[in-house]
Order: structure tokens, then C-alpha cells, then sequence
């Protein structure tokens, strides 16, 4: 008995070396598994790392290339707004010399002396009833124009163009009362007056400008609710065939203007003294 329980003890003793050699085994195999996975990981994380650096190198390249474009847009619009300036100067010339609106193909029907002198019919023309234009044939011919406003306006921004769509006289046809601009169509010395007016607590700045450049202003400032104010100014300008002269507003925004075709406190005028 004492013999097979030996052999039973040592039966068991094989049978546990036996275990422990097999899970050292297994052991193993796990340790070369968890070897290779990390080896696995680390090119992947190699490999994120790379990505991660051409993904910011892109970035930074289309960052600097957005910023290129952007002042490419920016310096390609201003020349734009200069190139839209100069065709509208040169339009304008156009307009005067071919004697037809560049929104308008309908031919304009001119004035007759009779008409300008007949005040009645001129209450309440607006822009609608403006007529034609053209250089002059000859330098000596009269060169003169009276415009109002006829209604009030309101809401001018600064270096707002002022329409005055009532035309009172316009000897030479060279007012434009869909732009506000006078161009000059023969050279000479011209006067030139204007006048703003306001109603209540207001204020309004206006100036005049002979192409883009400040010749004088006028300013019309109210302190009583009800009451109204006038501002105006005259200049005597030497000035040459095709120059443009206007009036815009400066110095304050949302300006309101009063004016209507009874009273008409907003004018601006002109007329050539001599060559």
C-alpha cells in the first residue's frame, strides 16, 4: 500500500511539472503576443505622428495661402472701386457727349427756352423729366444751372452724393440730376453756390467737391423743435472741360435734408463768368 501510494504522490508530482511547464509555455506565447502588439503600436503611433505632422504642414501651407489670397482679393477690389471710378467719370463724359442717360435708352427731350423761363412748368419736375446733354459745339455758349431739391431726404451716410432732382435752368446741359454731378463742358472760370437746410434739433454738413478734392462747406444746425435752419456757401473755381463738381455730405451720418418743391432750401447752382 505504502508503494502505490508512492506512486500515486509521484503521479501527481509529474502531473503538476507537467501544468506548470505548459503554462509557462502559454506564458510565453502570451509574452510574444503582447511583443508583437507593441511592436504593432508603435508603428502605429509612428505612423499617426507623421500624419499628424503633414496634416499641420498642410494647414500652415493653406493658412499662409488663404492669407495670400485674401490680400490678392484685397488689393484686386481696390483696384476695382478705381477702375469703377474711372469708368464712371468716363461714362459720364460719354453720357454728356452722346446726349442719352446710361440707364435710360429712351432719348431725353430738350428744353426750350420758353420752358426754362416758365416757372410752372418746372414745380415738381424730378428726374423723370430731365432732358438732354452734350458738350458744347462752341466755348462761347452759356454754360448755367439752377437745381433743388424737391422733397425731403433722409438718411444721407457720409460722402453721400446729393441728386437734386429739380432742375430749374440748364444752359449747356451739363447738370445730371440722376447723379448730382455737374462736368464741366468747356473751360473757364465758374461760380459755383450751394445751400443745405434742416428741420429741429439737426445738423447737417455739406461740402463741395470738384473731383474728389474739398472746395468749401456749409452747415445748417437746429436747437429749436420747431423752428429750421440754412446754411449755405459760393466759390469761384477755375475749371476745366470734363472736371466734375458735386455735393456730398461729411462729418456726420444719417443726415436728413428739408426741402420740397414749394420751398426749395436745398440748391445747388452754377454758372461760367467768362473763359
Amino acid at each position: 500500500m505504502k508503494f502505490v501510494g508512492t506512486i500515486i504522490q509521484l503521479t501527481a508530482f509529474f502531473l503538476c511539472v507537467e501544468k506548470v511547464h505548459v503554462t509557462n509555455n502559454q506564458n510565453c506565447s502570451y509574452e510574444n503576443e503582447i511583443r508583437k502588439l507593441t511592436q504593432k503600436l508603435m508603428v502605429i503611433e509612428k505612423q499617426l505622428e507623421s500624419r499628424e505632422t503633414e496634416t499641420k504642414h498642410l494647414l500652415r501651407k493653406c493658412e499662409k495661402s488663404t492669407q495670400r489670397e485674401i490680400v490678392y482679393l484685397k488689393k484686386k477690389t481696390v483696384q476695382q472701386e478705381r477702375d469703377l471710378q474711372k469708368l464712371a467719370k468716363l461714362l459720364s463724359m460719354r453720357w454728356n457727349q452722346e446726349g442719352n442717360y446710361s440707364n435710360n435708352s429712351k432719348p431725353e427731350k430738350e428744353f426750350s427756352n420758353a420752358t426754362r423761363l416758365n416757372d410752372s412748368n418746372i414745380i415738381g419736375n424730378n428726374v423723370e423729366n430731365s432732358h438732354h446733354y452734350r458738350f458744347l459745339e462752341h466755348p462761347h455758349e452759356p454754360v448755367a444751372f439752377s437745381t433743388y431739391l424737391p422733397n425731403l431726404v433722409s438718411g444721407l451716410g457720409l460722402k453721400q452724393t446729393i441728386k437734386y432732382g429739380g432742375v430749374l435752368t440748364n444752359e449747356g446741359n451739363a447738370y445730371n440730376p440722376y447723379t448730382g454731378v455737374f462736368t464741366c463742358p468747356s473751360s473757364g472760370l465758374y461760380l459755383i453756390s450751394f445751400f443745405t437746410s434742416i428741420q429741429g434739433i439737426s445738423g447737417a454738413w455739406v461740402r463741395l467737391v470738384v473731383d474728389e478734392i474739398n472746395v468749401s462747406a456749409a452747415v445748417s444746425r437746429g436747437f429749436d423743435p420747431n423752428g429750421d435752419d440754412q446754411g449755405g456757401n459760393v466759390a469761384i473755381l477755375r475749371l476745366t472741360a470734363g472736371q466734375s463738381v458735386w455735393t456730398e455730405v461729411h462729418y456726420k451720418t444719417n443726415t436728413n435734408l428739408s426741402s420740397t418743391t414749394e420751398f426749395r432750401h436745398v440748391t445747388f447752382s452754377g454758372v461760367r463768368l467768362s473763359d
